[in-house]
């Protein structure tokens, strides 16, 4: 689990819920049928109408993309690939064979049966990069979706107050104008509160966590064809290291700086 998903998403409902309590207000006034019926369901059936049913399917999985705790240790993907290197450099590219098959990164298990079949290293290169822009126009696609739910929903809102005010002014009686309006501004509420509180932030989450997971796949990518190469585990270890913060370049050292060095 996302901390810090969970925390936006449950944080968020607290925080409404706690200033309408604090204001006074029943939470079961804000709810209503036919506003939520609008600024909800309107947007929903606007992406619908933008997008094909077999990416809409997709949006759920995204969702739980956000929730999910991933795992993207750059320290251990730095110090498995320079002891790849260093295996290597001591029993030959056949040593790697018997490792595929207990990756568990799929990325990594391909790229890595590329170097012990023998291909050569510019199509390596084409192959792993083509599945990279292949799997970052997917991330693409999914939070695409959440980015258009974030910008239609407050016009929606606003269609669904002016749907409420027009009924309240076509039958209007002054002893139930505060309550007519009332209801109007909740179209209001459901959709910017969903625009800027959950469609938005989680379109933004999923970018953030595509690139993290790309940077990666990156590294796997430079490292792999490194060992191709033949390079010294020193060398390709100082060159990852290269792409990392520095807070975190002194662990991968003391990782595989032990290795590196008996390989080199």
């Amino acid at each position: 689990m996302d901390i810090t998903s969970l925390i936006g998403l449950v944080g968020t409902a607290v925080i409404i819920f706690v200033t309408i309590i604090i204001e006074g207000g029943n939470p079961l006034s804000y709810i209503n049928v036919a506003a939520a019926l609008t600024a909800i369901g309107g947007t929903l059936m606007a992406c619908c109408l933008a997008y094909p049913m077999d990416l809409v399917k997709k949006a759920p999985a995204g969702l739980m993309k956000v929730i999910k705790s991933e795992h993207h240790n750059l320290v251990e993907t730095v110090s498995q690939l320079v002891e790849m290197c260093s295996m290597v450099r001591r029993e030959g590219l056949l040593a790697l064979d018997s490792m595929v098959k207990n990756f568990d990164d799929p990325f990594l298990a391909r790229g890595t049966q590329f170097v012990v079949d023998g291909l050569d290293p510019e199509s390596t290169r084409l192959i792993l990069e083509a599945d990279l822009a292949a799997k970052k126009h997917r991330h693409a696609e999914v939070r695409g979706i959440y980015d258009f739910l974030g910008s239609v929903a407050p016009g929606y809102a606003l269609v669904g107050t002016l749907l409420g005010l027009v009924a309240m002014l076509s039958d209007l009686d002054p002893s139930t104008v505060g309550h007519k309006m009332a209801l109007a501004l909740l179209c209001t509420f459901y959709g910017c509160g969903l625009a800027n509180a959950f469609f938005m932030p989680v379109g933004k989450k999923l970018a953030i966590k595509s690139d993290e997971e790309i940077f990666r796949y990156k590294l796997i990518l430079e490292g792999l064809l490194g060992i191709q190469a033949g390079e010294n585990p020193r060398n390709l270890e100082d060159r990852l290291k290269a792409y990392l913060p520095a807070a975190i370049r002194q662990q991968i050292t003391d990782a595989s700086g032990g290795a590196a060095k008996e390989a080199a």
